[in-house]
């Protein structure tokens, strides 16, 4: 019997796999930075990390394969400063969650492209007025869970700060009857594919 041969992945495949993988590592890095995750993700950033290493060895003519490598790699240097700043605070002391939840919702709400239709400038102060009274908790989660989706392809549609938190609301309720508890923890996890909301009772 013959054997298949073996796929070798092309240069811009190994671009591509890598540009997932750091995503996801920003997202585990998230997760864990909000208390969400009880672990820094260090073995697979450690994994990551060769992989450019071994990205920044590869040849290919081809002008913009370069380009994004180079973008890449740039781009996970300013994670890992990032992430080694936020650690050498939290063995300090002086790391902040709530702090680290706004600016990442701030960062994540100034990516978004601004209105330029007509009244938006009254429509975005109603909703600053708003978000002052939303819990910033649950904001953090709802951009968490949103980028999840779509990194899974999937809708988003429909979601709304308003309707998330109301789902959560329901289901704390409901848990906190069901298992005793005095809390209960919600984190977002992808499983088979699809976006979930993990809930712990605590």
């Amino acid at each position: 019997m013959v054997e298949a041969s073996k796929h070798t992945p092309t240069a811009e495949e190994q671009v591509d796999d890598f540009d997932h993988r750091l995503t996801h590592l920003k997202f585990l890095y998230e997760q864990y930075f909000l208390g969400l995750e009880r672990k820094a993700p260090e073995i697979i950033r450690k994994e990551v990390e060769g992989t450019m290493r071994q990205l920044l060895t590869v040849q290919t003519k081809n002008t913009a394969t370069r380009f994004r490598i180079t973008n890449l790699k740039a781009k996970l240097v300013t994670y890992q400063t990032h992430w080694d700043r936020c650690m050498q605070q939290m063995e300090e002391g002086s790391f902040h969650r709530d702090r680290f939840r706004l600016k990442l919702y701030d960062r994540k709400t100034q990516e978004k492209e601004p209105a330029t239709a007509a009244g938006a400038t009254s429509k975005n102060q109603e909703k600053s007025e708003s978000s002052s009274k939303r819990n910033s908790n649950i904001e953090a989660l709802l951009s968490q869970y949103v980028d999840a989706k779509k990194k899974c392809n999937e809708k988003v549609d429909g979601l709304n700060y308003e309707a998330f938190a109301k789902t959560l609301t329901s289901q704390t309720q409901t848990l906190k009857q069901r298992f005793q508890c005095k809390s209960v923890r919600f984190k977002v996890v992808i499983e088979n594919g699809k976006t979930k909301l993990k809930a712990t009772p605590t």
